[in-house]
């Protein structure tokens, strides 16, 4: 069953660690909050390479606390994707083993599209 939630970026900080003329690699440290089916906050590291300023590809993963469904604890997911045309896109799953409290079954993913700092990510989350 699909499910959505949204969320908000509530900071973004990059470090560079390598340069090569218009290309770099940066860590991005995010928090965000969440709303609808998952509810919470997160903390998200991405490793990310700019070709240029306009595109860029990335890892990442994502420690989310809070609820899902009502239930209580927190998990991780693994994101790749890639910013093109003015929007992030990612493909994301939950990591196996990652889930703690009532979330300690969890799998699944989803995916998110963002062209701004507050995104509807759609999902398939299983709590059994």
């Amino acid at each position: 069953m699909s499910q959505q939630s949204t969320f908000t970026i509530q900071s973004w900080n990059e470090e560079t660690f390598i340069e090569n003329g218009e290309n770099k690699m940066v860590v991005a440290k995010v928090e965000q909050k969440y709303s609808g089916n998952i509810q919470g906050s997160s903390r998200l590291e991405y490793v990310m390479y700019y070709m240029g300023a306009v595109r860029a590809t990335f890892v990442g993963l994502e420690v989310i606390e809070g609820t899902v469904d009502g239930k209580s604890g927190s998990f991780v997911i693994r994101h790749v994707g890639e910013f093109k045309d003015g929007a992030a896109n990612s493909q994301w799953q939950v990591v196996e083993q990652s889930g703690t409290g009532e979330l300690s079954a969890i799998s699944g993913g989803g995916s998110f599209s963002a062209k701004g700092r507050e995104v509807v990510t759609e999902h398939n989350l299983e709590l059994v």
